[in-house]
């Protein structure tokens, strides 16, 4: 008791920690800082969900022009499958956690508008709107893979072939691993794992994982 009455008697009036002035200006503007970091949050959020919008509204645009240049069967093909990816990506990447229910409910009205434009151009199957279609005139397989010289061929949204290293991407995809463990198995860099698996997309005409697994079975890369 007698030592708390010194201590007490030892502090000066209105020297109480939270009345210093510096404390006090630590304070206010760590409580600024924190008010921005809440409002750039915010307001990443909202380009997060802006740039998504305007990827979905590209993609339709793409979609359009394919159709409106079916002459030309490789640039409709190009811009179809872009189509077909933009779909297929950011109907995944709403799946994984991050998104209120507003933002999900706002992108899910703009991938059915997105699905629905696909379908009706025919460059979709109703029941699965990323499987890609035989162009006219070629046979209704959805693929006719051989092998020559060690690549993969036969595909009719592309003429390019497989490489030994695309192909020893792809058999890792489809057992499973992710693109990160792809690169550290391959020796190659994370990046260039990843433009290995959007090259492959690209050439065989599909774009999600379940689809490549298929087609890698398919080719014999993998057993089921």
């Amino acid at each position: 008791m007698a030592a708390a009455t010194k201590s007490a008697a030892l502090t000066p009036a209105g020297s109480h920690p939270n009345n210093h002035p510096e404390l006090q200006r630590l304070l206010a503007e760590s409580a600024q800082l924190q008010t921005e970091g809440q409002s750039l949050r915010a307001k990443a959020k909202r380009l997060r969900l802006d740039c998504v919008k305007a990827r979905l509204e590209l993609a339709e645009s793409l979609a359009r022009f394919a159709d409106a240049n079916r002459g030309s069967a490789r640039m409709a093909t190009l811009f179809r499958n872009k189509a077909l990816e933009t779909y297929a990506n950011i109907r995944e990447s709403i799946s994984h956690p991050g998104w209120t229910g507003m933002e999900r409910q706002a992108l899910e009205g703009r991938l059915a508008r997105l699905r629905s434009l696909l379908v009706d151009l025919r460059f979709c199957e109703p029941d699965a709107v990323v499987q890609c279609r035989p162009a006219e005139g070629q046979s209704s397989k959805t693929l006719a893979a051989t092998h020559s010289n060690g690549k993969v061929t036969g595909n009719e949204c592309t003429a390019d072939p497989l490489t030994r290293r695309e192909l020893d991407v792809l058999k890792c995809l489809a057992e499973g691993h992710s693109t990160k463990e792809i690169a550290a198995m391959l020796g190659i860099s994370f990046k260039t794992a990843a433009c290995h698996r959007y090259r492959i997309m690209e050439k065989v005409g599909m774009h999600n994982t379940a689809m490549l697994v298929r087609f890698a079975i398919r080719i014999g890369l993998v057993r089921p």
